[in-house]
């Protein structure tokens, strides 16, 4: 089950809220695809979602606004700039209740590959992290906070928590596979960096999070201005 509803926000993402097409219908028809999926109890989700293709245009917007390189889908390089950049990995949320969004240095050659249509990243650098939950309904358990220093801010579907600074390395290597609704973006790290990030984040969490925009903008420019090494 959280597999598929990994897949709907990722769709919802695409095609719904704006990053590839925006359809207000189809935001609300996947509404009520995850409100019934979240009232089932199992029964052979995780096999069908298997099933589920990655669409062919996946990564396509978010080359041509110049925002960077998606690493997955067709529009993936075949190999990175020797510049330098920083990955932000996003995870979409799990049945529903939570999503989690982190952004770290690049690992340098060779330490990205990919697995048909994942990422791969073999990543020993500190990271600054951003985890969004649903609000619970009175009753509701929801996923605990991350143990370490940050903020809170609450919006009225979601919470999120912004770690106060740059985190020691996470379990490495990173697996992004699209199918699980976790996407690998690569951001170059020239100028304008923070900039490009900022309104990357602000348009995601304004239209898969439903968070106000400027409310949105506000929390990504914090966590763009916390990345390591900036």
């Amino acid at each position: 089950m959280e597999r598929i509803a990994s897949v709907l926000e990722a769709h919802r993402l695409m095609f719904a809220e704006g990053l590839v097409a925006s359809d207000p219908g189809l935001a609300l028809e996947l509404d009520g695809l995850l409100a019934w999926l979240r009232s089932q109890g199992g029964g052979g989700g995780e096999a069908r979602s298997r099933q589920v293709l990655v669409p062919a245009n996946l990564g396509r917007v978010f080359y041509q606004k110049g925002l960077g390189l998606p690493l997955f889908g067709p529009w993936r390089p075949s190999s990175l700039p020797p510049s330098g950049g920083y990955c932000l990995v996003y995870r979409g949320p799990e049945s529903g209740l939570r999503a989690g969004i982190e952004a770290f240095p690049s690992p340098g050659p060779g330490r990205i590959g990919y697995r048909g249509m994942s990422a791969v990243i073999d990543s020993a650098s500190p990271r600054i992290l951003l985890s969004l939950r649903r609000r619970a309904s009175e009753g509701e358990a929801v996923p605990a906070w991350p143990r370490m220093r940050g903020e809170v801010r609450s919006f009225s579907r979601w919470e999120a928590f912004l770690a106060s600074r740059a985190l020691p390395p996470g379990p490495s290597p990173i697996l992004a596979d699209p199918a699980e609704g976790v996407f690998a973006y690569f951001f170059l790290g020239n100028r304008g960096l923070e900039a490009r990030m900022t309104g990357f984040l602000a348009d995601l969490l304004c239209g898969i999070f439903g968070l106000p925009y400027r409310a949105a903008e506000a929390l990504a420019a914090d966590f763009s201005g916390r990345l390591p090494g900036r």
